[in-house]
């Protein structure tokens, strides 16, 4: 087979596949300017949330189109991924690699539209009421899923018409669960990670107090999980869904609402721009029994604000609500299996990414940093991850080294006990943490500040975890570093990044050495989402 051979067959292929993708362009245009034609028979206001309300039976109707859209998109998306040849030409495959990545996204656009339109009515209660636990916390205290849970709200929804049924701070639950013993219905690998911080046992009932601790997981559905069965042991009542919101996360529901809080009692009117700066450090400057009374405000209020205000046309609203989500600042859980998956779909379940689907070879790492000082310290915690992964494009063999530098800007006075104090006799302005480093590969080694430590090894959803407790002192800064070994796939290296919802971003830097051929590549930045990080680039984590 000489070269004039393996082009005559290369150039019938070709135009095969253009006819097929032009097809499907025509078929993807067909059902385009269908979906527009439904579109544009339903009033847009019917999309919108209107005084707390939304139509859900409008939101119903676009499932078809949409559905017949995503098809369209997919086949296109296939067709463009089977035109890819060896043989193709550098300016040809320069071009059809920018297309299929865009198909590839459009595609992703699509899937999720018509999820949404499928799932979102009964999620709105078109089919029965629906009842949802809204958990407001801070992680100033930091936890794996956000922070220290110190209120809750109730919310009920029924046809679209949402209504907030019961709320209160987080000790009206602890103290049912007293007298009422709970058992959670979890895997015994949860209960070896959080039994000791509460959680209990397939023996042991629940410790009444680990509402403190049960957003410890860096997994939104086994936070989710967890607080269903304790709220639904506390009250009685079932809920159908969880949501873990943040500061940030209310900022942005504030910023939605296009409205602001003005809490009886507080001298400064909370808006998008503050509340995130007020809820984070400025609240701990009012006493104690001020302080709570006006914290069950703020969350009241701006829940309220939500189910009452009418908010922005879907596009925009999802502009102003999707980077909190995708950042971790709103995560969401469902009880039910399917709904739960239409959650990954579109990105919003915050769970710990897992080895599967098209990046189940790769190398992936998640720092989490848990408050163990009883303060709220977490606002002055920077850390800087650095990752040194050399790998073996033929073996796929890893050697890493991952740094972890943990800079405590915790002043000593200044602020109250509450806040920069802490429960474990350290002086004031000390952070410690209970540090976990989730990993793909084996810890051999590890150290802290040059001094070796051992940092156990336990399984978390198909993870390798390895936790220590650190020390920070007021303006100190400690390094922890783990060397690390293993096996990915070989041919090609990904890193999944599961990045920690903190009130500081952090600052991750990966330098890649590839063996053997490959692609070596430096990343720096602070991803605000779980990312695949390649040689190609940086994208969002997919199942």
């Amino acid at each position: 087979d000489g070269p004039l051979t393996q082009l005559a067959r290369f150039v019938p292929f070709v135009a095969q596949n253009r006819s097929a993708t032009v097809t499907l362009l025509r078929r993807a245009g067909d059902a385009a300017e269908a979906a527009s034609k439904t579109l544009a028979v339903v009033d847009v206001d019917q999309l919108r949330v209107i005084n707390g309300a939304i139509d859900v039976d409008a939101v119903a109707i676009l499932a078809a189109p949409l559905g017949e859209l995503k098809t369209t998109v997919a086949g296109l998306s296939a067709a463009l991924h089977d035109a890819d040849s060896p043989w193709l030409v550098a300016p040809l495959q320069s071009r059809l690699d920018r297309a299929t990545r865009r198909a590839d996204h459009v595609n992703q656009q699509a899937i999720g539209a018509s999820a949404t339109a499928e799932y979102a009515p009964a999620i709105l209660g078109s089919d029965g009421a629906r009842r949802y636990l809204f958990a407001f916390t801070n992680p100033a205290e930091a936890r794996g899923v956000s922070g220290l849970m110190g209120n809750w709200s109730e919310v009920t929804i029924t046809k679209g018409r949402l209504k907030v049924t019961a709320s209160g701070r987080t000790a009206r639950l602890i103290d049912p669960l007293r007298t009422k013993g709970v058992r959670l219905d979890m895997p015994q690998e949860y209960f070896a990670r959080y039994g000791q911080y509460g959680a209990g046992s397939t023996d042991i009932d629940v410790n009444p107090k680990f509402w403190s601790n049960a957003t410890m997981p860096p997994d939104m559905p086994e936070v989710g999980r967890a607080m269903s069965q304790m709220y639904a042991g506390a009250t009685g009542r079932t809920v159908d869904g969880v949501f873990v919101v943040d500061p940030a996360g209310l900022a942005a529901l504030l910023d939605a609402t296009g409205n602001s809080v003005t809490v009886p009692g507080l001298d400064q009117t909370l808006t998008a721009g503050n509340i995130a700066q007020f809820l984070l450090q400025d609240q701990y400057q009012l006493a104690e029994a001020d302080r709570e009374n006006v914290l069950e405000s703020v969350t009241q209020l701006t829940i309220q604000q939500l189910l009452t205000s009418s908010l922005p046309p879907p596009q925009q609203l999802v502009a102003k609500l999707s980077p909190a989500a995708l950042g971790g600042h709103i995560s969401v859980w469902m009880q039910r299996d399917d709904e739960e998956t239409f959650l990954r779909t579109i990105g919003i379940d915050n769970a710990l990414p897992d080895f599967a689907g098209p990046h189940g070879s790769a190398d992936g790492i998640a720092v989490v940093s848990i408050n163990a000082s009883g303060n709220k310290i977490e606002t002055f915690l920077q850390r800087k991850i650095d990752y040194a992964p050399t790998y073996d494009v033929n073996t796929g063999d890893v050697d890493a080294t991952l740094t972890v530098t943990l800079k405590n800007n915790a002043p000593k006075t200044g602020y109250s006990d509450y806040v920069i104090g802490n429960i474990v006799g350290q002086p004031t302005g000390t952070n410690r943490m209970l540090l976990s480093v989730y990993s793909r590969l084996i810890n051999v080694a590890s150290d802290v500040d040059g001094k070796s430590v051992n940092m156990g090894g336990q399984g978390e959803l198909g993870w390798n975890v390895y936790s220590t407790f650190v020390d920070i002192p007021s303006g100190g800064t400690k390094t922890v570093t783990l060397h690390l070994q293993g096996k990915v796939r070989a041919g090609g290296y990904e890193l999944i990044y599961r990045p920690q919802a903190l009130p500081n971003d952090d600052t991750l830097q990966v330098h890649t050495v590839s063996r053997n051929g490959g692609s070596s590549f430096n990343y720096k930045g602070s991803p605000e989402r779980r990312s695949v990080i390649t040689a190609y680039g940086v994208q969002a984590w997919r199942d």
